[in-house]
């Protein structure tokens, strides 16, 4: 009877490592949200700025910003904040939790600390995930940021969907996928090699938030400096008619820009880049230790 007993009951012990590594998700996926949109506040009017240099013929920000403010007034910058407010959430919760999940696959049992290689790999890694978020978010957001004939979002969605069906959404795919995996490995390798560079002690949680949010905003500036003329093409792309082809875009860019034209808005993408990952980093690292606060 006491053999039977025990193959009928529950491992208590596996019972708490699933309830704890359930709640990992939870909080991966909860905390990198709260991270994405306190990010996304900050740096979105630079985001529209970014896109707008891209995809028009200003002469630099200072003109661009001169007319859009002239032309629609200071808001325009705002305008279409909604979906990436909520994509950003999303976006940032995968790509945390994605990092998680390669983390385990790749980090040994002895370290404390991953090497920086496999750091960037599973960076990379978590760039996958992303854009399958990502893509149909970018592509409305790109089309409110250049478009004023949209009366939102779920009208740009429903517009688009029924002259394009649904695949229309993920228009740029492969062009955010290239962004992104580079991009994502840039992301979290820097910030991590930063973070320990700063913090004295090799890890990047004993850092002072001074530290964490410099790091951060390094982060944030390596990811875009990486890929950047790939995310001008993408952004022309989800703002061209359907049948157009990332070659097509890339080969028409060159030929009119040059390599320096894919580069444009660069600049501004970098400076909106610091202060928005600098929150990004440093509110996931605030609310982490709040909800691993003893008193909590």
């Amino acid at each position: 009877f006491g053999a039977v007993f025990m193959e009928v009951t529950p491992d208590v012990s596996q019972v708490k490592v699933e309830k704890h590594q359930e709640t990992k998700v939870v909080e991966d996926l909860f905390v990198g949200w709260i991270s994405g949109m306190s990010g996304k506040l900050v740096e979105y009017p630079f985001d529209t700025l970014k896109v707008r240099l891209q995809t028009g013929p200003y002469s630099g920000a200072f003109d661009c910003v001169k007319t859009v403010v002239a032309e629609d007034g200071i808001l325009a910058f705002y305008r279409g904040l909604s979906t990436p407010l909520i994509g950003a959430g999303f976006e940032v919760a995968t790509l945390f939790f994605g990092f998680r999940i390669m983390e385990k696959m790749l980090k040994h049992p002895e370290e404390d600390e991953m090497s920086m290689m496999r750091v960037v790999i599973a960076g990379m890694g978590s760039g996958f995930g992303s854009t399958l978020i990502l893509t149909p978010v970018e592509l409305i957001k790109c089309r409110l940021q250049v478009k004023n004939d949209y009366k939102g979002p779920i009208d740009c969605i429903k517009r688009t969907v029924a002259a394009e069906g649904f695949p229309g959404l993920y228009r740029g795919a492969f062009s955010t996928m290239l962004r992104e995996v580079p991009g994502n490995g840039a992301w979290f390798g820097a910030y991590h090699f930063f973070g320990r560079l700063f913090s004295g002690t090799g890890s990047v949680k004993d850092g002072s938030q001074t530290m964490q949010l410099t790091a951060g905003g390094l982060a944030g500036m390596a990811y875009w400096g990486v890929p950047y003329p790939l995310d001008t093409i993408k952004s022309t792309l989800q703002t061209m008619p359907k049948g157009t082809s990332t070659l097509t875009v890339a080969k028409k860019l060159l030929t009119e820009r040059g390599i320096r034209g894919l580069y444009r808005g660069c600049g501004v993408t970098l400076l909106r880049a610091f202060p928005g990952n600098a929150v990004t980093f440093w509110m996931y690292e605030r609310v982490m230790s709040i909800i691993h606060s003893p008193k909590i």
